[in-house]
């Protein structure tokens, strides 16, 4: 690969921060006072210096702690994937090791979905105070989806209200960005989320963000961008990230969230861009949800546009994904402990290779025409 260098750099507006990197330009917008060090443009030049193989330089100051991090995160990720990610050197046009005062204030990211929402409950039932909270437009809401992005806010205002204190919301093309430039986004999603917690280190003395998957599930996924392994590991002079709910499974936390109407009223996970923030009971997330809730309580609760569910329909999930792989095995799991086995015996025969996952199924398609049919009327 080619080693010379890129060159990062940094323009603050109001309202707006620019990160021009090696001409790749990455903006952040908020409504909410950016208050940051420069340490933020270090992590999300990260994926793309590693990606085109070339030393990477910030022309800011950077935390010293930061700079020794960043190089210990970059020894990882070109250890994970190194047809992806090289080995690079990292510098900046100045450093300091000065910490920042301490605010005694945490700032979590907050998606509304099933790990942020159960996480979100949890942590402010800890410290018995609401915890600020930070939403990102430009991940799982496309740049067209700005009716469905403000459509999540307000499905999630009842919940926040009760468990967020300030609720910041900042509007990126980062996610974009990485895509055109080729980045895996199983890796370089953390790369942005944790950037995005760093805008706001000079008000909080750490971030939060919750866990996909419990500890003993992330050896399984492994290389994932948001592993508590790395999560952790984004540190500067002043100012860290914690990994929420590591020991905790994705059923576990919906068998949590169903005794909560407030939650559930909340929660958003589909993965059709056109119905979100409903859950549409069809794609992947949706069926893999429903079958978490039927496992752990024996009932779907009525937050789905199509809330009908058989076995059948976890043909969607395509056990030889390793993520996947591991819902399946949570929801088995799940279902062993509460006597519903019976009603998963097709997607444990998947799961130990005694059935094909990829089969279709004729209620699947019927699924999808309803699902289109309420989707017009939704959007009217």
């Amino acid at each position: 690969m080619n080693n010379d260098s890129i060159v990062v750099n940094i323009e603050r507006l109001e309202n707006k921060i620019t990160v021009d990197i090696d001409g790749t330009k990455i903006w952040f917008e908020s409504q909410s006072e950016m208050k940051c060090t420069d340490n933020f443009a270090l992590w999300m030049a990260l994926p793309f210096a590693m990606q085109l193989g070339k030393n990477l330089r910030i022309n800011g100051c950077l935390s010293s702690k930061a700079l020794e991090q960043a190089r210990k995160i970059v020894k990882i990720w070109s250890t994970w994937v190194p047809r992806d990610f090289a080995d690079i050197k990292i510098s900046s046009e100045t450093e300091t090791s000065q910490s920042l005062p301490l605010t005694k204030k945490s700032l979590m990211l907050f998606s509304g979905g099933v790990d942020s929402t159960f996480a979100l409950k949890e942590e402010a039932n800890v410290l018995g105070n609401p915890i600020d909270t930070l939403t990102i437009f430009g991940m799982d809401y496309l740049p067209s989806g700005k009716n469905n992005f403000k459509r999540l806010l307000k499905k999630t205002e009842e919940f926040t209200q009760k468990y967020s204190g300030e609720r910041h919301v900042v509007r990126s093309n980062a996610a974009n960005a990485m895509a055109k430039s080729g980045i895996d986004g199983s890796y370089g999603h953390g790369f942005q989320l944790l950037a995005s917690l760093y805008l706001f280190d000079k008000i909080y003395d750490e971030g939060m963000i919750a866990a996909d998957y419990s500890i003993s599930q992330e050896y399984i996924v492994a290389p994932w961008g948001t592993c508590s392994l790395t999560n952790n590991m984004f540190l500067s002079d002043g100012y860290s990230i914690r990994t929420l709910s590591t020991d905790v499974t994705r059923a576990e936390k919906v068998e949590s969230l169903a005794l909560d109407s407030l939650a559930l009223g909340s929660v958003s996970f589909c993965k059709d861009h056109g119905i979100r923030p409903e859950n549409c009971g069809v794609c992947s997330k949706c069926v893999r949800t429903k079958a978490m809730f039927y496992a752990t309580t024996g009932d779907i609760p009525d937050i789905f546009l199509i809330r009908e569910f058989s076995e059948a329909d976890l043909g969607t999930i395509d056990v030889s994904v390793k993520s996947e792989m591991v819902f399946a095995n949570d929801i088995v799991q799940s279902a062993k402990k509460n006597g519903k086995l019976d009603d998963f015996r097709q997607l444990e025969a998947n799961l130990f290779g005694k059935g094909s996952s990829k089969k279709k199924n004729k209620k699947l398609t019927v699924l999808l025409g309803q699902i289109r049919a309420r989707k017009r009327m939704l959007l009217g």
